[in-house]
C-alpha cells in the first residue's frame, strides 16, 4: 500500500431535504412528526459529520445511499454542493457514494412550500449530478461491462420497455473504485459498490419502470461482474471492501418478519447458474467465498454487525452504519494499515463517533446552535415507542404477517 495508513469515514442515510422545499406549515410539521429523521437539521448534521471526518484525518468518505429525503432533484443538488465544498478544501479528498432506495425514481418527492410534487431524478441524472465525484475515481462502471449489456438486452426484450427506460436495470449504479487509481501500484484498497436499490422493472414488485421500492435486491449478473473485479484486486494484492445500501443478511433473528425491507429480498435465495462460483449459493456466500471480509451497508438507521460463515468456512462481516439524521447520530472511522511485520496482510482499526454538536437554521430562519446532540435528539426525535407503533401499524399490511398463525409461530420459537 503506497500510503501505509489509509483513513476513511463512513456517513450514511443523510436524507437531506432542500431548504427550498421546506415550510413551517401543517403538512411539513406532520411529515416531521411521523418520520424518524431530523429533516430541518439535516444539512447542519451533514456538515458536522464532514468536519468530524476531517478532524479524524480522513481523506476518503463513503456514503452508502439515501442521500436525500425522497429523491428530490433540488435536494440532490444541495448534497452535491456540500460534498463539493468538502473536496475542494483539500484536493486529495475523495467521496464515494451509491444511491439508496429514496434517491432515484421516487414519486414521493414533494415541495412542502408549494404543496405539490417536485421534480425527482432518473438513474442517469444521479451520475450527472455527482459526476465531479465519479469522473476521477471510478475505474469501471458495471453498466459498461458486457455482462450488464447482455442482461439489459434480455430485460428490454422481456418487458418490452419504453426507450426512455431502456438504458437501466438492476445494479445499474454499481462500480469499481480504488484509493490509488494507478493500477501499477500494488497494495491499495479496492472499493466495489453494488447498487441494490430497486428502481427498474426487472425487480420492481409490479415490474414497473419509473418507480422505487423500499426493499433491495442483488442480481446474479452484478455478482458475476463483482467477482471478476475481486479477482483482479487480489492480483494487485489489494484489500477489498464491498459497499451497498441494503444489508445482505439479517442483523438479528427473524428480521425478515418485522424489518424485512431493510435487507435484500433475495438474501437467502440460491442462484442457479452455469458458473460454479455463483450456482447454488446465496449472495453473501458468493462474496465470502471470493475472499471478501467486509461488506459495508446503511439503510436501517442503526449501527450493527452481522457475521456470516459459508459452508466452505469463509467468513464475512456485514457492517451497518446508522444515519446522520437519526439518534444517536453516528459515523464510522476506519484506519487501514499494511505495516505489520509478522504476516503479509492488512490491519483494520474501526471506531464509531457520535455527532456531539452542530448548528442549523430553523424554519423561522434563526441560527440554532446545539451543544449536546444526544440530549437534543432524545428530546426532539420520536421515541422508540413511537417508532414501533408507527412501524407495527404499517407492517400490519405485510402479507407475511397478516397471514401468519401467530400462536403457532410463538410456540415454535
Amino acid at each position: 500500500m503506497e500510503n501505509k495508513n489509509i483513513k476513511l469515514s463512513i456517513l450514511s442515510d443523510t436524507h437531506i431535504l432542500s431548504r427550498d422545499l421546506m415550510a413551517d406549515n401543517k403538512e411539513f410539521n406532520m411529515a416531521i412528526k411521523y418520520d424518524r429523521k431530523f429533516l430541518v437539521e439535516g444539512e447542519g448534521l451533514l456538515r458536522s459529520a464532514l468536519k468530524l471526518s476531517s478532524e479524524n484525518g480522513s481523506k476518503y468518505i463513503i456514503i452508502p445511499g439515501d442521500l436525500t429525503k425522497d429523491g428530490e432533484k433540488k435536494s440532490h443538488i444541495e448534497v452535491s454542493n456540500i460534498l463539493k465544498e468538502w473536496t475542494e478544501e483539500d484536493k486529495s479528498r475523495k467521496v464515494f457514494l451509491i444511491p439508496g432506495n429514496h434517491d432515484i425514481n421516487n414519486n414521493s418527492a414533494f415541495d412542502y412550500k408549494n404543496l405539490k410534487n417536485t421534480q425527482n431524478i432518473k438513474p442517469k441524472d444521479f451520475f450527472e449530478i455527482y459526476d465531479f465525484l465519479y469522473k476521477d475515481s471510478v475505474l469501471e462502471f458495471y453498466k459498461d461491462s458486457q455482462i450488464y449489456k447482455s442482461y439489459l438486452g434480455e430485460i428490454n426484450k422481456k418487458y418490452d420497455r419504453d426507450f426512455e427506460n431502456s438504458y437501466y436495470a438492476q445494479g445499474y449504479g454499481s462500480y469499481l473504485a480504488r484509493i490509488n487509481p494507478n493500477l501499477e501500484k500494488k497494495n491499495s484498497l479496492s472499493l466495489i459498490f453494488i447498487d441494490t436499490s430497486i428502481y427498474s422493472c426487472d425487480y420492481e414488485q409490479n415490474h414497473k419502470d419509473g418507480k422505487n421500492n423500499v426493499v433491495g435486491a442483488c442480481d446474479k449478473n452484478v455478482l458475476k461482474w463483482a467477482i471478476e473485479k475481486i479477482d483482479e484486486a487480489k492480483k494487485r494484492a489489494d484489500m477489498v471492501f464491498v459497499i451497498s445500501h441494503h444489508a445482505f443478511i439479517p442483523n438479528f433473528r427473524d428480521q425478515r418478519l418485522v424489518l424485512g425491507p431493510f435487507i435484500i429480498k433475495n438474501w437467502n435465495e440460491k442462484f442457479k447458474d452455469s458458473n460454479p462460483r455463483i450456482n447454488n449459493k446465496i449472495p453473501i456466500e458468493i462474496l465470502a467465498d471470493s475472499g471478501v471480509k467486509f461488506l459495508f451497508t446503511g439503510h436501517l438507521h442503526e449501527n450493527g454487525t452481522a457475521k456470516y460463515k459459508s459452508p466452505l468456512e469463509n467468513e464475512i462481516f456485514n457492517i451497518q452504519t446508522g444515519s446522520t439524521v437519526t439518534y444517536p447520530l453516528p459515523i464510522r472511522h476506519i484506519n487501514i494499515y499494511d505495516d505489520l511485520k509478522d504476516f503479509s496482510g492488512f490491519s483494520i482499526d474501526m471506531k464509531t463517533q457520535l455527532i456531539k454538536n452542530f448548528e442549523f437554521e430553523n424554519l423561522n430562519g434563526e441560527k440554532i446552535k446545539i451543544d449536546n446532540s444526544i440530549s437534543y435528539a432524545l428530546k426532539n426525535q420520536l421515541s422508540l415507542k413511537d417508532v414501533l407503533f408507527n412501524y407495527v401499524h404499517s407492517m400490519a399490511k405485510n402479507p407475511i404477517i397478516s397471514q401468519m398463525d401467530i400462536k403457532r409461530f410463538l410456540i415454535e420459537r
